[in-house]
């Protein structure tokens, strides 16, 4: 984000290349790019906040409510003259080359094209030490690398937690405890002597 080339969610381009689409305002193109972003997380449920100032990597926070992702908004709105979309995931210092974002700088780049609102969620994982991504949405590959992982917001949603019940009962007179209540009883095995079995209870756990 910033002042510093591909710091920003402005458009992505590999200038060597040839494009079939004119190109707009890059400034312009980046802030509809994030209103687009901010309508789509506050609809989806996630909490976001923007850091103040341009000195950080990340674009935005977004808070799932267990934890916050540092993400890197990326657009790109010029389809390729053999199809597919290009973003850059890099960004610039002054004064030297262009970086690759590590984990260092952010949890994960969310690829937005916007002709066809295609969004691309990308965990830094997955595209470390990459330099360019191309991106489908419309077709014209036959495997397309990060189709999976579009619309995956899934990936950036709480992850689930299990409670456990563990009870045993050393005397069988006394085994009616470990079934005095029926759902937990319906759900856990027991054996002979009275032994109850922990089973994840999921439908009791609500997650916050």
């Amino acid at each position: 984000m910033g002042n510093q080339p591909g710091d920003s969610a402005a458009p992505s381009d590999v200038d060597d290349q040839p494009t079939t689409t004119k190109r707009h305002n890059p400034v312009r193109t980046g802030e509809i790019a994030e209103a687009a972003f901010l309508h789509k997380v506050i609809n989806l449920g996630f909490g976001v906040a923007k850091p103040w100032g341009n000195s950080e990597r990340y674009d935005f926070i977004l808070d799932n409510g267990q934890r916050l992702w540092r993400v890197q908004l990326k657009c790109s709105e010029v389809l390729r003259p053999f199809g597919g979309y290009d973003i850059q995931p890099m960004y610039g210092v002054y004064g030297k080359s262009r970086r690759v974002y590590t984990a260092d700088d952010i949890d994960v780049l969310i690829a937005y094209i916007t002709p066809v609102d295609a969004w691309y969620v990308l965990p830094i994982e997955l595209i470390y030490g990459r330099k360019s991504l191309r991106f489908y949405p419309t077709g014209g590959c036959k495997r397309p690398r990060f189709e999976h992982y579009r619309e995956a917001w899934h990936l950036l949603r709480p992850e689930p937690e299990f409670m456990f019940d563990i009870q045993a009962c050393a005397d069988p007179l006394f085994s009616h405890i470990c079934h005095s209540d029926p759902f937990v009883a319906a759900e856990r095995g027991e054996n002979e002597g009275g032994i109850c079995f922990p089973q994840p209870l999921h439908n009791r756990h609500i997650t916050l």
